[in-house]
């Protein structure tokens, strides 16, 4: 298979949501070593609330650099997709902000969720993100106990 010369500069790709489900399905399809991962072709960031969380600090000893981020707050995602210009951004928005406030486990907000895609979106196209993959958890809470849906 034959590559342009852009295609063999290193891309980066933002996994916002690293410890949850969805976003840890993401990290280890990628890291699995199949034609399309090449740890000299790609860097993986993973964004999360703490990355000092042992999850986190599982996801660095795999070589993925951990980033704190919140995409309630438009201008630390901003500088974060300034400072690391990721080629392509997998996102995962959190539509049960009380639980991770200390508040009791909460129905899903949606508003919360679509302002943080809105936000999410605006800055990666911004930041002249090329590739952009959405998702929801929304209403997985409503079968899945734990409420980090499958």
């Amino acid at each position: 298979m034959a590559h342009y010369a852009e295609d063999m500069l290193k891309k980066t790709l933002l996994v916002v949501g690293a410890t949850g489900r969805q976003g840890g399905a993401v990290i280890d399809a990628m890291l699995e070593k199949t034609e399309d991962y090449n740890p000299d072709m790609w860097e993986i960031i993973g964004m999360t609330r703490d990355p000092t969380q042992a999850a986190s600090l599982a996801l660095e000893k795999r070589g993925v650099s951990m980033v704190k981020g919140d995409c309630n707050d438009r201008e630390s995602l901003r500088k974060l997709l300034d400072i690391h210009k990721p080629y392509a951004v997998f996102a995962v928005t959190n539509p049960f902000a009380a639980r991770w406030t200390g508040g009791r486990p909460a129905a899903t907000d949606t508003n919360a969720e679509t302002a943080q895609g809105i936000n999410l979106v605006d800055c990666s196209v911004a930041a002249g993100v090329s590739h952009f993959v959405f998702t929801s958890v929304a209403s997985s809470h409503d079968s899945d106990p734990d409420g980090k849906g499958s």
